[in-house]
């Protein structure tokens, strides 16, 4: 057993050393139905390749078969195993036939798992495979080494094992150690499977340079591993090509056309002595000497594609880094030169995406991103290695980054010094600006910085706004999308050229209206950047950004404002100037619409502080920031906190504005409304009648803010439970605003539904039902179905179909309006849980108690975990429960009702609703239950 010896063997079993329990067991099931099994028992470290004795192991099987574990793909030797299997079996496909019939023959995969999404290539995920989730079943090994042994009689010979050509190397090729490379396993087989298809490169004309059936290209930005891993293709695919391996270099992503040209033709007369002893270097130069440019190259490639179709074997010819804006006939230039050859491109330039195989690659996968950042220094403990996982994080995975960092890290106490230094910004010029010269391939330039320069130069230079758009990308969040039509608001007439061009270099990736830049990118943009040209670009931004996010008021937006969120909080991570603090408070408010004032208390908090350092504590702006706190603070339930903002923002505009400026009065209204929650109504009434005094007297009755202290003087009024001046109140405001604003002003809406709620509660429900029914008529009309103050009308609506005993007629606007608010304002928004509320006592009053339940339930849920158990909406849900548990006689309800009870005594002990809750247990379930501790 895994005895190298020359007889032929039935199965190669290739497999991670960390899987050797579960293949002894395949092995001895293989073997106890006659099969002869080659196993290596040897350590094999992930970076070797295939030695001589594991070639001649598998040149004496007749198949290999894969245990492809989670880790088999991570494991360099068992990709240079299965790679050798896979060519073989290529190369005993007939013409004409599918290629994976013959390696299907010859290549066997058992998977653990119980996806196949791991299996590369992918081509062998949707051929015959054998699942075996659990190798300790013995039935299942027993019916595993059946089918292989079926599958293996029906194979006459051991597979052929072409050796590795002597590669015919032109160029830089090879310079680094094979260690450098990691992952790229699903790009590396769509590489093989767009060489080994039937692309063609085709000239201007429409036909075929000369020759090269397959055709692939791998595309990215500088520093991605574009020539790495078309290396570690050309290292582990040699078999396949017994023709060579061919590697010119283009010159590079700004090369120009007499650079590229004359790399060509050096690079051919390279070959041709490669190939020919016996040439006449002189004699071929003198040949010619006259000839200009092109026909110089076109008569090289004849006499290369000559030798080359002589070898009547295949070959790959890899050309690294194409200029960027090559014409695609300019190509011919580079193709392989003859039939038998295939060729691979590498580059930047993302325009010749209709050539080929294209492999676009993009950042590393995390894991594989952390095995490149600890090659050369492996993390000790937990704590070590998750600071590793954040570095290749900060560094977006980008590969030279990270290749840098890993190079940095023995120079450092710890990976988590070197995250200090990652995540500064502006110490991070340690990664991008150092100097590895000699360490990257192909001649690239020494660091990260220069590497993308050229492309950055080279898109200045196509257009002069490309620049610009780069460095307003620079300022965005890292690789979170933003619409096209945003960044033109910005940048102005000509950015979709300028984001054309920038996709084209890879400088940018563009989807469906939309762009993004990786982090590095915008790093090395900031870096090669004026500051004072940056700090231009960021007051574009925030300016542009501030007006989009002004619609945060209005919730049927917020889901178009859901793309610029990230990049609005990016900007505003840390505020210094009074715009980029203004933009935060619309991010505050965009959070307060949508009903999250929990998200949107530390933005107003944040706000306050730095308006306050950079305005004073006195500034509007400053005072409008703690005006927007209380607000949130009010909507959590603190009462008491948001009366303490209110009571200081009204004691300075008092002295500084005077008693009747607009916002002092504007300010008693709003603490009117606190202590209205409170239950403070006498306070609150008495702040309303001063305000409207003042109204009325300095801006007359018709004015909209002396109509607005009416309204909620009356508001006040109602609860105090004198209707009839309430709605004398309402009447007079309903008066005026129909004469002044017209009908179907929302003002007159507004009006007509509090005036609509007084009626009601003075018995008068058909007169309440004729206004709310016009109410909601205009708005389905004006502002649809589905605007949030035509679901409050249609709630509305509702509420008095069921006071007149209609709950089946009620229960159908309340259904659709619960629909439409968890669809449109999420499931945990305020208004969804009223919603909710209201079906659920209907659902209850026509007897059905279980889904009444069911939906207190997760009202009371919800709130207790976003607002808490004190806030009013949540004792508000415990007592609605508790009763429904009450009468349906569940003692539940009982205990429940004396917690609400305990709650309400704590935090509003003088409130109303306190009394009314103490007078309800008392009468209900006074004698049926004792209080709890």
């Amino acid at each position: 057993m895994g005895k190298l010896a020359d007889q032929e063997k039935d199965v190669f079993i290739s497999y991670a050393r960390s899987d050797r329990a579960a293949v002894e067991r395949i092995h001895v099931a293989l073997e106890n139905v006659g099969l002869s099994v080659w196993r290596d028992e040897q350590e094999i470290d992930e970076f070797e390749t295939i030695s001589p004795g594991l070639r001649r192991g598998l040149a004496g099987a007749k198949v290999l078969l894969a245990y492809y574990s989670q880790t088999y793909p991570t494991r360099r030797a068992c990709q240079w195993e299965l790679t050798t299997a896979v060519i073989a079996g290529e190369g005993e496909a007939a013409v004409g036939a599918d290629i994976w019939d013959a390696v299907q023959r010859r290549v066997l995969v058992v998977n653990p798992l119980l996806t196949p999404d791991h299996i590369e290539p992918a081509t062998l995920r949707h051929r015959r495979f054998y699942n075996l989730p659990n190798a300790a079943d013995e039935n299942a090994l027993a019916d595993l080494a059946r089918k292989v042994q079926a599958h293996v009689d029906d194979i006459p010979s051991a597979m052929t094992i072409r050796p590795p050509a002597k590669p015919q190397r032109v160029g830089s090729v090879w310079q680094r150690p094979p260690n450098r490379f990691v992952g790229r396993l699903p790009e590396m087989w769509r590489i093989h499977a767009g060489l080994r298809g039937d692309t063609v490169l085709l000239t201007a004309d429409g036909t075929a340079p000369g020759g090269g059936h397959g055709l692939a290209q791998v595309q990215a930005w500088g520093g991605m591993g574009k020539s790495l891993l078309a290396e570690e293709y050309g290292r582990r695919f040699e078999p396949a090509w017994p023709g060579g391996l061919f590697w010119l270099s283009a010159g590079g992503a700004d090369a120009s056309a007499a650079a590229w040209q004359g790399q060509v033709e050096t690079q051919l007369i390279a070959v041709i002595i490669d190939l020919d002893d016996e040439v006449d270097l002189p004699e071929l130069r003198r040949s010619l000497a006259d000839e200009p440019t092109e026909m110089r190259i076109r008569l090289l490639r004849k006499r290369v594609g000559r030798l080359l179709k002589a070898r009547e074997q295949l070959y790959l010819w890899v050309v690294d880094d194409l200029p960027h804006h090559m014409p695609t006939a300019a190509l011919e230039a580079w193709g392989a030169p003859s039939p038998n050859g295939h060729t691979l491109f590498t580059t930047r330039d993302r325009g010749l995406s209709a050539v080929g195989q294209v492999i676009d690659l993009g950042v590393l996968d995390p894991d594989q991103a952390l095995r490149l950042l600890t090659a050369a220094r492996t993390p000790v403990g937990v704590e070590e290695e998750e600071a590793a996982r954040q570095i290749v994080e900060c560094l977006g995975r980008y590969p030279l980054a990270i290749d840098v960092a890993g190079q940095l890290a023995p120079a450092f106490a710890d990976f988590a010094a070197l995250l200090a230094v990652v995540s500064s910004p502006g110490e991070d010029e340690e990664i991008l600006d150092c100097d590895l010269q000699g360490e990257l391939p192909n001649g690239h330039e020494s660091n990260i910085v220069a590497t993308l320069r050229s492309s950055i130069h080279h898109a200045e230079v196509k257009d002069p706004l490309a620049l610009a758009v780069l460095q307003i990308m620079a300022y965005l969040a890292p690789q979170a999308p933003i619409p096209v039509a945003v960044v033109e608001d910005m940048v102005g007439k000509g950015t979709r050229g300028a984001v054309e061009l920038l996709h084209r270099l890879s400088l940018l990736d563009r989807a469906d209206g939309e762009i993004a830049m990786h982090q590095i990118i915008a790093r090395a943009v900031a870096l090669d950047s004026p500051a004072e040209t940056l700090a231009a670009a960021k007051a574009a931004v925030v300016g542009v950004l501030m007006q989009h996010m002004k619609a945060a008021i209005d919730i049927r937006q917020h889901k178009a404002l859901m793309p610029l969120l990230p990049h609005v909080q990016a900007l505003t991570a840390t505020p210094d100037t009074a715009e980029e603090t203004r933009l935060l408070l619309w991010l505050g408010l965009y959070y307060f619409e949508a009903g999250q004032a929990a998200q949107a208390e530390p933005l107003f908090r944040q706000c306050g502080r730095v308006l306050h350092r950079i305005l004073g504590a006195e500034h509007p702006d400053t005072l409008t920031s703690m005006t927007n706190l209380a607000e949130t603070l009010r909507a959590q339930g603190d009462h008491t906190g948001a009366r303490a903002l209110q009571e200081e923002v009204l004691e300075i505009e008092r002295r500084i504005l005077g008693a009747e400026h607009p916002a002092t009065m504007t300010s008693m209204n709003n603490l009117a409304g606190t202590l209205w929650a409170q239950g403070d109504h006498a306070g609150a009434r008495m702040l309303q009648e001063e305000a409207l005094e003042v109204r009325l007297r300095i801006l007359g009755a018709a004015h909209p803010d002396t109509l607005i202290s009416m309204s909620n003087l009356a508001g006040t009024v109602w609860m105090q439970v004198d209707h009839a001046e309430a709605r004398a109140l309402q009447e007079e405001v309903l008066e005026f605003r129909r004469r002044i604003l017209g009908a179907e002003h929302p003002a007159t809406l507004i009006s007509m539904s509090n005036l609509a709620a007084t009626l009601w509660a003075q018995g008068d429900h058909a007169e309440a039902r004729m206004l709310q029914e016009g109410v909601l008529e205009v708005r389905r009309r004006i502002l649809g179905a589905e605007h949030p103050d035509t679901l409050t009308s249609m709630n509305n609506l509702a509420e008095t179909l069921w006071a007149q005993g209609d709950h089946a007629g009620a229960r159908v606007p309340q259904e659709e309006v619960l629909e439409a608010r968890r669809r449109i304002l999420g499931a945990e928004h305020p208004d969804t849980l009223t919603g909710m509320n209201n079906l659920a006592l209907t659902l209850a009053v026509q007897g059905d108690h279980a889904g009444a339940r069911e939906l207190e339930e997760e009202v009371l849920e919800v709130r207790r975990r976003i607002l808490g158990a004190e806030h009013p909406d949540t004792l508000s849900s415990m007592v609605i429960l508790g009763v429904m548990l009450l009468k349906a006689k569940d003692v539940q309800g009982v205990f429940l009702l004396w917690e609400a009870l305990k709650l309400h005594k704590r935090v509003m002990p003088d409130h109303p609703h306190t009394r009314e809750l103490e007078a309800f247990i008392a009468r209900h379930a006074g004698n049926n239950a004792t209080p709890p501790d």
